[in-house]
């Protein structure tokens, strides 16, 4: 298993990781919202995920890195970094399903935060849902390092029936 930069070669891969990592996250999201919500907001979770991510690659805004064992991409990740204030993120990434509690996520967090240490970089973050679907990449970010943190959340609301 290695860890090497991203290309446009790997969307596909990327893309099928993306929708079958995000399942159980949507489907949270629809247990938490209810039917009609949900579908107002996620309805197109399935083609809007991948194809937000990659087009984030494409737009070359965000660096790729992908997991590889014989060939096989196993997992992806990807980052930011603003070399002038120091600052580095930590965007999408997932690990295939059938690879999940292997380490690999962890494995590619330490690579970037080692890359992105070698850049110069000083600062870094990452955002992730306190839903229990997020609760392995909450435990792999703190396994990391990662520490500091700042609770969010989104409200919805139905004006229809007011």
């Amino acid at each position: 298993m290695y860890i090497r930069k991203g290309d446009i070669s790997d969307l596909k891969d990327v893309a099928k990781i993306a929708e079958a990592a995000w399942e159980s996250i949507y489907e949270g999201y629809r247990a938490q919202l209810g039917d009609e919500i949900f579908n107002v907001f996620y309805s197109n979770w399935r083609e809007d995920k991948p194809s937000s991510v990659c087009k984030a690659i494409e737009s070359g805004e965000w660096n790729l890195f992908v997991t590889e064992k014989a060939g096989y991409i196993l997992g992806f990740i990807t980052i930011q970094m603003d070399k002038s204030k120091k600052v580095g993120v930590i965007g999408n990434n997932a690990v295939d399903i059938n690879w999940q509690g292997h380490g690999i996520g962890s494995a590619q967090y330490r690579y970037v935060l080692n890359f992105m240490r070698d850049e110069g970089i000083e600062y870094i973050k990452v955002t992730t849902g306190l839903d229990d679907a997020h609760a392995p990449a909450r435990r792999a970010y703190e396994n990391v390092g990662f520490s500091r943190s700042l609770s969010s959340v989104t409200y919805y609301m139905e004006l229809k029936d007011k």
